[in-house]
């Protein structure tokens, strides 16, 4: 029987590190009866629920050490692993039950600092080097943003015995950022959440819609800059200008650029068609998915991304940013655009408005990839993975 244990100290929410922690943990759980005892540490109480309705596995809860955490991080960042370690294994709870349960294989899922603190055998995780690619964002290339992932990244890639990347770019991209490089290599992409094959859907966005004639676009995203919010609302200003009148519904707690965007829109009189919904319930996105006209998505991070998984599964038509993996990603199911041009975002948008036939395609394409982002592809990914690694 091999010993696995899956790492979590991400929160149980809607988030795309959620979604894919929950469907990594959901692939081992379909492989724990095959010669695999599986074991989930984790230090958000927040996976509790989900947690106990799960048969044949061991959980066990760590309070969340922030401090502790904090200070792995920054002498990470200045290149200080060696005493990050001592101080991790003499005083980290986490790291003494991991190295004492003698695991063929720990599994990080995230950005995990601990996946280079623990001798163990590591599966590490690399979403994307958007603190390389995409430095003028803040939230991906402050200073020390940049030094802690840079060094952790490098450490993981020498230590671990695997790491996970999203796609074939995502792979290209670790090895011309990384000269060192001692880890296998895995692709595996991302897959549709599992909330979407619910059958309960909450019509509380029902009065909107029906208040409106028009039709809408939906965009679900925190506002961060680089999620390119202006982009796509001046692309919607552009239209009116143009006469083509098309709503949109931005999905998202209004936080970080949401104040501006809001002044933005209120300034240029779009306050009848920009609608800022807040925060989200997965019946909703569903219902919004299910009747949008299109799902735009401008953003300028990879290499890829989750929506527009969400949207080929519940048959939602994609607009969406050319950068980096994304057609690796959509194939012929999407329009593409720069997203550094509000006018081409416009174009991509008037041109589905006024080609129904074209819109079709984009559906019938998307039915075509769908198989690609199932539980049941992802599930036999690890199960090839794991055979490599075991």
């Amino acid at each position: 029987m091999n010993k696995i244990a899956i790492y979590i100290d991400s929160e149980y929410n809607g988030s795309g590190g959620s979604q894919y922690t929950k469907a990594l943990l959901n692939a081992l759980i379909g492989l724990s009866t095959n010669n695999i005892s599986l074991t989930v540490i984790y230090t958000r109480k927040g996976w509790d629920n989900h947690l106990n309705k799960i048969k044949n596995i061991k959980s066990i809860f760590f309070r969340n050490n922030s401090y502790l955490k904090r200070i792995y991080q920054i002498l990470i960042s200045l290149g200080c692993l060696l005493i990050a370690k001592i101080i991790a294994h003499k005083y980290d709870p986490i790291v003494e039950y991991i190295e004492n349960n003698n695991y063929d294989l720990v599994i990080f899922p995230s950005a995990d600092t601990l996946a280079c603190l623990v001798n163990s055998k590591v599966v590490g995780t690399i979403h994307d080097l958007m603190h390389r690619y995409e430095k003028r964002f803040k939230e991906s290339g402050s200073i020390f943003k940049y030094h802690y992932r840079d060094n952790y990244y490098q450490h993981l890639l020498l230590s671990s015995a695997a790491v996970l990347v999203d796609s074939n770019l995502g792979k290209r991209q670790v090895i011309e950022s990384y000269s060192k490089i001692r880890a296998n290599i895995f692709i595996l992409p991302y897959i549709a959440p599992d909330y979407i094959y619910s059958k309960i859907i909450d019509n509380s966005y029902t009065s909107i819609i029906s208040d409106c004639c028009r039709k809408f676009l939906f965009y679900p995203a925190v506002f961060w800059p680089h999620k390119n919010h202006i982009n796509l609302i001046k692309a919607i200003l552009i239209l009116k200008e143009r006469g083509q009148l098309i709503d949109l519904y931005l999905g998202g707690k209004k936080q970080y650029e949401y104040k501006k965007l809001h002044k933005f829109v209120n300034e240029n009189g779009l306050e009848e068609q920009v609608k800022f919904l807040g925060y989200i319930s997965y019946a909703d996105m569903i219902y919004l998915y299910k009747n949008a006209f299109a799902m735009v998505m401008p953003t300028y991070f990879g290499p890829t991304n989750i929506p527009p998984i969400e949207a080929v599964m519940l048959n939602c038509p994609l607009i969406i940013s050319n950068n980096y993996g994304m057609n690796e990603q959509c194939e012929d199911a999407a329009i593409y655009f720069n997203p550094n041009s509000s006018l081409e975002i416009a174009i991509a948008i008037e041109l589905l408005l006024t080609n129904n036939e074209l819109r079709n395609n984009l559906l019938r394409n998307g039915i075509k990839i769908k198989e690609k982002f199932s539980q049941k592809r992802f599930e036999t990914d690890i199960d090839n993975i794991l055979q490599k690694l075991i």
